[in-house]
């Protein structure tokens, strides 16, 4: 608002000694007043003939030529003065309503400009209507350069100009009285970034800030040499030090030029740089009007670092195996329950050990399976520069494991490299896992019909409410109820195309140990791959739709999630992984440090894929009633 006065201030002024001495106007007027009076164009000579300036004698018609043009570029400019006045005035309103100042608490309005000075001798020379001029616009503001209303002292301009205090007041908040005016936080990601520091204490929000030394090297030799981003203001927010502007190239030109200029700048060195939509929330005026998150440049100091794994969190994950381990082997246990006529639990309690013997391969199918999924991801993501923890299983008493949970340390590059490290572990394990089940549903097919239950063992079952058509004699193969296949409806599907059809009163059917590490492994890559939180389908869709769309989506799959574990069916495994989604995967994924370029267009059909497969996975057959 201040610059906007003084353009105007200027501008009235230089119009006054160009209606007097036209010559004078044009070697003392800066270059962008010359423009806008030369309608766009800026003139480096003046091609009129003035009396007494050494050129053929002015005559009545082009004197009147002269007064008619001057007159004309004198309104234009006074418009021109008008309409950037009331601009002032809206920015400052728009700033007290930013602030939650109600009208009556606003700063007063600047006063209206002030009357033109008097006018000069027409006998004054270019110099001394150059230095009139330059006392008008301000002391200290360049004349002729290419900013032309570069502030004074205590004001910043876009060009670098200015300086003092009042430019860091600027910085600091941007208010007029340079008092501090940080925006409100943004809760997520604030959370994230204070927990950055390098020795683990929670760094303050002036710790996130830069200095005034490095504020000016990322705007000279980042912003303003990669021509990406052009600087309007810089603000000190609870987030760091955010730059507002226009972004006018790929911002993958700004991380690319400060990583070739940090090794040379001392300023530089450990500034982290991140080009995101503008993560201040925006105020109840700006939703109403329908504005919209602007690019920004979001700058981090040197005590941003990445995230550290504690050994805590080490001792965490041994503990998540170990534990992982004895529900995946008791899930393998769980699918000899109806075979050898129901006395697995007998057969433990008397101390044989035959029963854990076969179940091993399974659990060990599954743990195969979960260790190519985690694989897939250190592979990606050391192809890609990502920096990512140890994976910490989670076990599961319906599942025997719901996969693991593997937290992105620091900022990923690109939303391409973001997908490439979440994409690459479902997408392997799952086709790997699908053609497990085929082979093992192909398999169980050619096995021989397991023999009946004995008679004592059918009498044992129906006392204890176990049907007996569910209960088969002595087999070495997993015994499984029908309708836990037909509780995936792809993977049902593909159980009824494989497998003999079923008689009408058979409740349980056997398969080949593959045919369930295959059916277990595909439904929690399945589960993984939802559009929720920091699971992996919740980074693929930040990836893919960008983060606001994301955490939308992200809701409305959890709030299907948790209607389907409730109305959808017994399914107690859907209403676990929802309960472990809102206690640890809730939270959106850190951002990019190129947060707006989005992913190519195979990538999201890829997820798209992906996703489709992972809702027939997941969905219930319609048999299952």
């Amino acid at each position: 608002a201040a610059r906007l006065t003084e353009l105007h201030d200027c501008t009235m002024t230089t119009l006054l000694f160009a209606s007097l001495t036209p010559a004078a106007f044009y070697a003392s007027a800066p270059r962008g007043v010359r423009t806008v009076l030369g309608g766009g164009r800026a003139h480096s000579a003046v091609p009129l003939a003035v009396e007494g300036g050494g050129g053929e004698p002015a005559t009545a018609e082009s004197k009147k030529t002269k007064a008619e043009r001057l007159a004309i570029a004198a309104e234009r400019a006074s418009l021109e003065a008008e309409r950037l006045s009331l601009l002032a005035e809206q920015m400052k309103l728009e700033t007290a309503l930013k602030r939650g100042d109600t009208l009556e608490d606003a700063p007063p309005l600047a006063p209206p400009p002030s009357p033109l000075p008097p006018a000069p001798s027409p006998a004054a020379s270019p110099s001394d209507a150059s230095k009139a001029s330059d006392g008008a616009a301000g002391e200290g503001a360049p004349s002729g350069g290419w900013w032309p209303f570069g502030g004074g002292a205590g004001e910043e301009t876009p060009g670098g100009g200015g300086g003092g205090a009042g430019q860091a007041a600027q910085r600091e908040g941007g208010g007029g009285d340079g008092a501090q005016d940080q925006e409100p936080p943004s809760g997520a990601l604030e959370g994230a970034l204070r927990r950055m520091g390098g020795d683990g204490a929670p760094l303050r929000a002036d710790q996130l800030q830069l200095s005034d030394s490095q504020v000016a090297a990322v705007r000279r030799c980042v912003l303003e040499p990669a021509g990406a981003f052009y600087v309007l203001s810089v603000q000190q927010s609870p987030l760091g030090t955010i730059f507002r502007g226009n972004l006018r190239a790929e911002p993958s030109a700004l991380l690319e030029a400060l990583d070739e200029r940090a090794p040379h700048e001392a300023d530089l060195e450990g500034v982290r740089l991140l080009v995101l939509s503008d993560p201040v929330p925006r105020t109840a005026q700006q939703l109403q009007a329908g504005e919209e998150a602007v690019p920004v440049v979001l700058a981090l100091s040197p005590a941003v670092r990445p995230l550290r794994v504690s050994g805590g969190e080490l001792g965490l994950a041994a503990l998540s195996l170990g534990a992982t381990g004895l529900t995946t082997l008791g899930y393998a246990l769980s699918s000899f329950l109806l075979a050898n006529d129901g006395q697995l639990l007998e057969a433990l309690n008397a101390g044989d050990t035959s029963p854990v013997a076969t179940a091993l391969p399974i659990a060990a199918g599954i743990g195969a399976l979960l260790v190519l999924h985690e694989g897939a991801h250190a592979a990606a993501a050391a192809a890609r520069g990502v920096r990512i923890a140890p994976p910490v299983p989670v076990p599961s008493l319906q599942l025997g494991c719901f996969g693991c949970v593997t937290r992105v340390l620091d900022f990923p590059r690109s939303r391409a490299a973001l997908y490439d490290v979440a994409a690459s572990g479902p997408y392997v394990a799952l086709a790997a896992s699908l053609a497990v089940f085929v082979v093992g549903l192909s398999l169980s097919a050619g096995l021989p019909p397991p023999p009946a239950a004995t008679d004592a063992a059918a009498a044992a079952a129906a006392a204890s409410g176990i049907p007996t058509a569910a209960l088969v004699g002595a087999t070495p193969y997993p015994v499984v109820p029908s309708a836990l296949l037909h509780s995936s409806l792809l993977l049902g599907s593909l159980a009824d195309w494989v497998l003999p059809p079923l008689t009408p009163d058979s409740l349980a059917v056997q398969l080949h140990p593959a045919a369930v590490v295959g059916f277990t492994s595909a439904l929690c890559n399945a589960l993984q791959l939802l559009p929720v939180g920091r699971l992996d389908g919740g980074r693929i869709a930040a990836a893919v739709l960008g983060s606001g769309a994301a955490s939308l989506t992200s809701s409305l799959f959890l709030l299907g999630l948790g209607l389907q574990s409730l109305f959808g069916g017994d399914d107690p495994a859907l209403l676990f992984f929802g309960l472990l989604i809102i206690f640890f995967q809730r939270e959106p994924e850190l951002p990019c440090a190129d947060d707006l370029t989005g992913v190519d267009t195979p990538r999201q059909a890829a997820a798209a894929a992906a996703l489709a497969i992972a809702l027939l996975i997941v969905a219930p057959s319609p048999l299952l009633g």
